[in-house]
């Protein structure tokens, strides 16, 4: 079952990705037609992420990632956009309030979208976004804001410089994604925000021996702690009940077929708040599963079907579901 994120410690070999929701649409929004919008950044879209993280909290998880972004973009029909070298009519604002005047994939405050970089914006020479020709096409200005030192985007303003029956024009923000900080990442408060986050590792290919810890804690009654989405003969799920940590896999044994590691019952209850240290190895020939100082359990596989290498096939991943 989905459910929501839990504070973990984690590690992956290479790089960690927390990806954080916003409270709107990851599609693109119209914008309301409506002659009242004349002006720069009449209109005024906010943001808020993971339900109530604050920005102090976003900004450092920013801080202490190695990179982060956040997709950005604008549909428009005879409506301009930053309108270089003339007054900016669209622009957005950084997660400390200070506007910031380009778009995606463009360097910030450069009055710039990415096709201005390469001088192919609809319009010709000179024309800094494609949106800046004021064409009666429909046309996009779109692309990817890196600045995690700006990241997340706390609004969008948008204004029309005029309004026509053509005036038409849309407006995207994808969700806020930072990357760890390399071998070993610990995941904090930052992450714990709410169930549209999850936390998606890189896919681990050609392990011999899987051995991975983490710690949790949660008042929640049952959850998946870590999946993945593999193959039918290459998956595990790590999960919990109230009294016990369930290791469901099928690692190179055949399809149809899943084993199941349990610990004996814990009579508090996982879901006591408390932290709780758990390790699980997948190794050439056996599985293992060790919870804080409950009696270690283990199988053996099939000797005809031993484990040569593990590839999760795909992200592994902490928390939430993204695809529930």
């Amino acid at each position: 079952m989905a459910t929501k994120p839990f504070k973990v410690h984690c590690r992956d070999d290479d790089i960690t990705t927390t990806e954080i929701a916003h409270n709107q649409s990851h599609n693109y929004i119209k914008v309301p037609s409506d002659t009242s919008l004349v002006g720069p950044g009449k209109f005024e879209v906010n943001y808020t992420y993971g339900y109530g993280a604050t920005f102090d909290q976003l900004g450092t998880l920013a801080e202490q990632s190695q990179n982060c972004s956040q997709f950005i973009g604008y549909e428009c029909q005879r409506s301009v956009l930053l309108n270089w070298p003339k007054m900016p009519y669209v622009w957005w604002t950084s997660r400390s309030g200070t506007s910031v005047f380009s778009w995606g994939g463009a360097p910030a405050n450069s009055s710039m979208c990415d096709c201005g970089l390469t001088d192919t914006c609809h319009g010709g020479t000179g024309t800094r976004c494609n949106c800046d020709s004021n064409s009666h096409a429909s046309l996009k200005d779109e692309g990817v804001i890196h600045d995690r030192n700006l990241l997340p985007v706390k609004k969008i303003h948008i204004g029309y410089e005029r309004f026509t029956s053509l005036t038409l024009s849309f407006y995207k923000l994808g969700p806020f994604r930072c990357g760890g900080q390399g071998r070993w990442n610990t995941i904090n408060d930052v992450v714990n925000l709410g169930n549209q986050t999850h936390i998606a590792l890189s896919d681990w290919k050609d392990k011999l021996d899987l051995d991975i810890s983490l710690k949790f804690k949660t008042v929640l009654p049952e959850a998946i702690l870590m999946y993945n989405d593999g193959a039918l003969s290459n998956f595990f799920t790590l999960s919990y009940t109230p009294h016990k940590i369930l290791l469901r896999y099928n690692l190179n044994q055949g399809n149809n077929t899943v084993s199941i590691l349990q610990t004996e019952n814990y009579h508090e209850g996982f879901d006591d708040n408390e932290w709780h240290s758990v390790r699980f190895r997948l190794l050439y020939n056996s599985a293992e599963l060790q919870v804080d100082n409950l009696k270690k359990v283990s199988a053996e596989y099939p000797i005809e079907r031993p484990l040569s290498v593990f590839d999760s096939q795909g992200p592994i991943f902490l928390g939430k579901d993204p695809h529930g």
